[in-house]
């Protein structure tokens, strides 16, 4: 076939070509030029995923941005019900402060009321560990040792702690964009809301969703998978069963299920299992969430005192630092102003009635507080509704107007109070005859916030609890101010207030006393307290307005406070015992707390005579004292074991316990384990030393300390004579507490079976021990393969310390054998004083060779000698090798090691201290190591040689070195024979600019005054030196003129330490008003 009819034939041949067309795109066809033939091609238009998903990411766009103008609306101000019509709402961006927040495990519920838990913790705040704190912004991101973001987070705080308030403010922020940016929706589901729905009901998550948020498309939303946070707010306010273990599992946004079916799937991660959960409670209600299902707990820990100011110069202004001075002055009413409640409570009074910020005029008591609060409110509800200002010199006129509302309301909150009722719905307001109108317009709106559910009921609660608890009381001194009124109280029968000789209001505060009293968790405490505070005449003058008759009530306060100190000697609970000390605070009543002051501030107070009500007030004056809760000393208390438990609900917030020099029998080992084991206990670090230690007490701090509430971080328990079976106790105690991070167990008789019955604890999996401290225990080297276990074994220890026990070369050599173990993460290892000679040092130096972790070795006291150090020298020279401290204090050693030791210093990267003391090293070796310290490379910081033999013969090389070395900050060159030639040379280094000297010490060293010249000289312009000890030598008066003008010329915060010398009397006084000459000049003189 020729080549043209081929050709002609492919042109006239079908010809079948297709084309494909994304979406969007421009499609090109074929074109056959000067030809006369149409091509049809078939044009397959694909709609691309990419287009649909942008489709879809606008839609998403659009109801994102709608939702976040409806969160604005809602979170752009802060609630502030106090708030007048004139006054301008606070913002949310300008007037919120954001409270403490720390990262915490879920405990037990607690069985204390809210604000006894306030008065507890606040004394603590400000010594807190600040790794703990937790930012806001922060919450969702990923915490410091956590591998990922957390999905389910559980804050709790208590009443008025300000958790729904950060919700707001963390909402209005992500509606600004300014924060939680990974969330496409965020959308808070209030549980006291969610417990409006109809019991029994079923509903899909959609519905359920769009009930709250009609807004919004979820069918649409939800099929786009967006990121959602999900914010369920009052779990304690939640009226639903929300049972774990029974609820069927539900993985479809579909399947109608109940509301708390809806709760507990979301949680579990069935329903929605990438959204993100946050669940905020007060810590009563915080276990109805299994912690298996919480990823992260944290706790709003309420105000430290730097937000204190910062809140009440934002609603104050410049009125705002007037009032915290004055609050400073009652301690526990400036303790409780780190809930955030309580300060907008105070801000309110203030600012509606700024006579109250005059001193003399200031509210002193937590009643008064509140009763000036119910004064304003009324006075201001008066001005809402007819426009008219009244004073609060008008009050008690205004009152008698509002009589009824304010019965009822305090009707409402007294029985709402006994039956434990926080939540109120319309129902209940009928029955107390408070109508829709009042809570919306009229008086209650100042102390009722007003919810609204999903289908148009509503709920109402108490601004704070204890405002509700001022209330009842308040309903108790209406009621007992008529006898026909007395009995809606409810009180026992045997109550009966026409037959009594007391006054009413007396007969009923008893009761309460007594109901107060038995309570478990104090759930009356504030009750009572305000109860008292209104007992006092002059409270109970400002409140006239509402009662009926009133009766004499004159000598009711005085009864009351009878009555009080009668339950103190009484067997009553310790922390019923301090509010009624708080209660006697409240009636004025504090003779018996000013008597306990006046004892301790004139050193007669003895504690093996306190009565038991003296105790009580003792723990109440250290409550309220505003001292520093570091330390409780045991001993001054032990002689009345009851008397220790009075003082229980003060000593657990201290951060450590000691006890010394006493009997750990049944008795205090109960004391002990009472403070311990308290769910509020603070304790970190207990201290007992010197002990007589009890079987039956050793039981009784084992149990303490095995405690799931015991935070203790640091077991102290040196010479009491612990035995093998005592360490066995301990090792079972290591492997349940997992908060102990120190055990110091010195100069006990342990032995080697004690090290192995310890052992078994100290390599359980959740054993955190970081520091073991075994000192002089009897120990051999039978023990030291047990221990070559523990160190390559333990995931967490890094410090070991021995002294003084007879483990000798063998039990070195089978030590290191676990040393040498790449698993060890051994740091810090003090061999001080244990039967070691050069024999063992080949394994100690091929040890060094392979560990990458040990930064200290502490080898004092060991008779290694030149060969043993040469040995050591090896591994120490190479630039890889991480000791950083190495100590080698009395080893028997002499010049001939120095040269070694010089190339040590020469070669090794990381040393920074030598110590040297106490060998005979004398002044070649004092040359030698000047030369090492010239190397640019030596980076050595400090350098003892105290006691090493020296004289001014070698001053001279460790002035050239001091003029030289730029790294050295400390020299010890005590206890030698420098004299004042010495010395001399040595202040030719200490002039050199390039000399970086923190600290020389040069005790006994035979100086005179003579050198005294030479040493002012050297404190010029150049001089680093903050310490210059110049101890137990002949320094006399004829020195001071020099030492004087050293003064002058030292560097700001210098200490110049001239114990034991030969001054007189005269000559002490002139050198101790040498301080006055410099600014952070401190001369140290016999004490």
């Amino acid at each position: 076939m020729e080549l043209g009819e081929h050709r002609m034939r492919s042109l006239t041949a079908p010809v079948q070509v297709s084309a494909n067309a994304e979406s969007a795109s421009n499609q090109v066809l074929p074109v056959i030029v000067g030809s006369g033939n149409t091509i049809q091609i078939p044009v397959t238009i694909n709609v691309s995923q990419t287009d649909v998903t942008l489709q879809r990411e606008e839609s998403i766009y659009q109801l994102k941005s709608l939702h976040q103008k409806m969160l604005l609306k809602s979170c752009s101000h802060l609630h502030d019900y106090g708030s007048h019509p004139e006054a301008i709402k606070p913002s949310t961006s300008t007037h919120f402060t954001e409270p403490w927040m720390t990262k915490g495990e879920m405990g037990p519920a607690v069985h204390e009321h809210d604000m006894i838990e306030a008065e507890s913790a606040a004394r603590q705040w400000d010594e807190v560990y600040k790794c703990k704190t937790v930012q806001l912004t922060g919450i969702f991101q990923t915490f410091p040792q956590e591998s990922y973001a957390p999905r389910v987070i559980v804050t709790k705080g208590i009443a008025g702690i300000g958790k729904t308030a950060c919700i707001q403010w963390l909402l209005y922020n992500w509606a600004t964009g300014n924060c939680l940016s990974q969330y496409d929706f965020v959308f808070p589901l209030p549980f006291r809301e969610l417990s409006l729905l109809p019991d029994g009901q079923k509903y899909t998550l959609i519905d359920l969703l769009n009930h709250y948020y009609p807004h919004l498309n979820f069918e649409k939303l939800l099929s786009s998978s967006p990121k959602l946070l999900l914010i369920f707010d009052g779990l304690d306010e939640c009226q639903l069963m929300l049972n774990f273990s029974s609820c069927s599992e539900c993985r479809s946004v579909s399947e109608p299920i109940t509301p708390t079916s809806h709760i507990i799937n979301l949680v579990r991660g069935n329903l929605l299992p990438a959204a993100s959960i946050w669940i905020t409670s007060r810590p009563v209600a915080v276990n109805c969430i299994p912690l298996s299902h919480v990823d992260i707990v944290t706790e709003i820990q309420g105000f430290l005192d730097c937000h204190k100011e910062t809140y009440f110069c934002k609603r104050l202004g410049k009125n705002g630092l007037q009032v915290i001075s004055h609050l400073k002055k009652y301690t526990a009413l400036y303790a409780m102003c780190y809930i955030p409640a309580f300060c907008w409570l105070l801000a309110t009074i203030f600012e509606h009635s700024p006579l109250l910020m005059q001193e003399k005029y200031m509210p002193q008591s937590l009643t008064e507080i509140y009763t000036n609060f119910l004064l304003v409110a009324v006075a201001y509800q008066h001005h809402r509704s007819n426009g008219k200002r009244r004073s609060m010199n008008d009050a008690n006129a205004l009152l008698r107007v509002n009589k009824a509302v304010i019965r009822n309301l305090a009707r409402m909150a007294y029985y709402g109070l006994k039956s434990n009722k926080l939540v109120f719905f319309e129902q209940d307001l009928n029955n107390y005859h408070l109508n829709i109108p009042e809570i919306c317009e009229g008086l209650i709106r100042e102390f009722v916030v007003e919810d609204y559910g999903p289908f148009c009921k509503k709920a109402y609660a108490f601004v704070h609890l204890t405002i509700q608890e001022y209330l009842a009381a308040l309903f108790v001194i209406i009621s007992c101010s008529s006898p026909k009124q007395a009995i809606t109280l409810a009180l026992q029968p045997n109550y009966c207030f026409g037959n009594s000789n007391y006054p009413s209001l007396f007969v009923a505060f008893k009761e309460f006393c007594q109901e107060a009293i038995k309570s478990p968790n104090g759930h009356l405490d504030f009750f009572l307290r305000f109860l008292c505070g209104l007992g006092r005449e002059s409270n109970h003058d400002l409140v006239q307005g509402l009662l009926e008759t009133p009766e004499d009530n004159s000598e009711v306060a005085s009864l009351m406070a009878d009555y009080i100190g009668k339950l103190l000697k009484k067997n009553v609970s310790p922390e019923r015992c301090l509010n009624l000390l708080h209660c006697l605070s409240e009636l004025k009543a504090n003779s018996l707390a000013d008597e306990i002051k006046n004892s301790m501030a004139t050193g007669a107070l003895s504690f093996g005579t306190l009565s038991l009500a003296e105790y009580s007030a003792l723990a109440f004056v250290l409550q309220t004292s505003g001292g520093s809760l570091e330390k409780f000393v045991l001993n001054q208390y032990i002689a009345a074991p009851d008397g220790v438990k009075r003082l229980s609900p003060v000593a657990k917030l201290h951060r450590k316990l000691w006890f010394e020099k006493s009997t750990l029998n049944e008795e205090t080992g109960n004391c002990v384990k009472y403070i311990l084991s308290s769910y509020k206990s603070q304790v970190k670090e207990i201290r007992f030393r010197i002990l007589n230690v009890k079987d039956s007490g050793w039981m009784k701090l084992c149990e303490a300390l095995a405690s799931p509430h015991c935070k203790v971080e640091t077991v102290m328990i040196r010479n009491c004579r612990l035995k093998a079976h005592h360490y066995e106790e301990l090792g079972k105690i290591l492997v349940q507490n997992h908060h102990i991070t120190e055990l110091d167990l010195c100069y006990n008789d342990g032995g080697d079976e004690g090290v192995k019955l310890l052992s078994i604890g100290l390599l359980g999996n959740s054993c955190n021990i970081r520091t073991l401290r075994v000192n002089k225990n009897s120990l051999t080297d039978q023990c030291c393969q047990d221990l070559a276990v523990i160190v390559y074994s333990s995931q967490s220890l890094t410090e070991l310390y021995l002294h003084a026990n007879k483990l000798g070369d063998s039990g070195i050599k089978l030590l290191c054998t676990g040393l040498r173990n790449d698993k060890c993460q051994l740091e810090k290892l003090s061999l001080f004083q244990c039967g070691l000679t050069s024999n063992c040092c080949a394994d100690l130096a091929e040890t060094l060779y392979t560990m990458r972790n040990l930064k200290k070795l502490a080898l004092r006291g060991n008779k290694l000698q030149n060969n043993g150090v040469r040995q050591l020298c090896g591994p120490l020279q190479r630039p890889d090798c991480t000791i950083q401290h190495l100590g080698l204090e009395g080893c028997g050693l002499f010049y001939e090691c120095c040269e070694d030791l010089a190339t040590v210093l020469e070669m090794n990267k990381s040393l920074k201290s030598l110590s040297l003391d106490w060998n005979e090293l004398g002044d070649t070796g004092g040359r030698l190591l000047s030369r090492g310290l010239l190397s640019p490379t030596c980076i050595l910081q400090n350098l003892e040689l105290e006691g090493c033999g020296l004289t001014e013969e070698c001053c001279h090389d460790l002035a050239l070195a001091l003029s030289s070395n730029k790294s050295l900050l400390s020299l010890n060159l005590s206890e030698n024979e420098l004299e004042d030639n010495g010395v001399t040379l040595l202040c030719a280094g200490l002039k050199h600019p390039n000399c970086q000297l923190q600290r020389l010490i040069l005790q006994n060293n035979g100086l005179t005054g003579s050198c005294c010249k030479d040493l002012k000289q050297s404190l010029g312009a150049h001089s680093h030196l903050t310490l210059l000890d110049l101890s137990k030598n002949y320094l006399n008066d004829l020195s001071i003129a020099d030492l004087q003008e050293a003064a002058t010329r030292c560097p700001h915060h210098c200490t110049i330490e001239l114990r034991w010398n030969k001054f007189s009397s005269q000559g002490s006084i002139k050198l101790k008003a040498m301080e006055n000459q410099r600014d952070g000049l401190k001369v140290v003189l016999n004490t």
